[in-house]
């Protein structure tokens, strides 16, 4: 009896760990770059997605979305400056907590609301106005 009992506690464990590593792999965030556009997927539930891309010339674009997908046309980018390009898609889901927070151009003892973040980062080139593909090992970036 006793046995049974350990045998279906681990098989409980190890259950629980499974969902919980399945529900952490569902969250995250992927970026699909093409020569005419730049789409942002949201895999998971997020309450927030942003993309933030700088380049050359002092250029910036920084867009928010309500929705888990999101297709940036290069015509509404306005990439104009041939060159190398950084991007940053983020994914916030807010947890329903809060935080004591000190610092980060906070009041100390500010509260903040409790959220789960994850960013996928890289780069593309543009040349002539146009999105080109960059080879592999020149992608940088990894899903935090």
């Amino acid at each position: 009896m006793g046995y049974a009992i350990k045998v279906s506690g681990i098989a409980l464990l190890y259950l629980g760990l499974s969902i919980a590593c399945s529900a952490k792999a569902e969250q995250s965030v992927a970026v699909e770059i093409s020569a005419s556009s730049i789409q942002v997927i949201a895999h998971g539930s997020f309450d927030d997605l942003s993309i933030g891309i700088t380049g050359p010339h002092g250029y910036g674009f920084q867009k928010s979305y309500e929705n888990t997908q999101t297709t940036l046309p290069i015509s509404e980018l306005d990439l104009v400056n041939d060159g190398y390009y950084h991007y940053e898609a983020i994914g916030i889901k807010f947890t329903g907590g809060t935080r004591v927070v000190d610092g980060n151009g906070r009041e100390p003892g500010s509260l903040m609301r409790a959220s789960i973040v994850k960013r996928k980062s890289g780069r593309f080139q543009v040349v002539n106005s146009s999105i080109v593909a960059l080879n592999p090992e020149e992608k940088s970036g990894e899903e935090k």
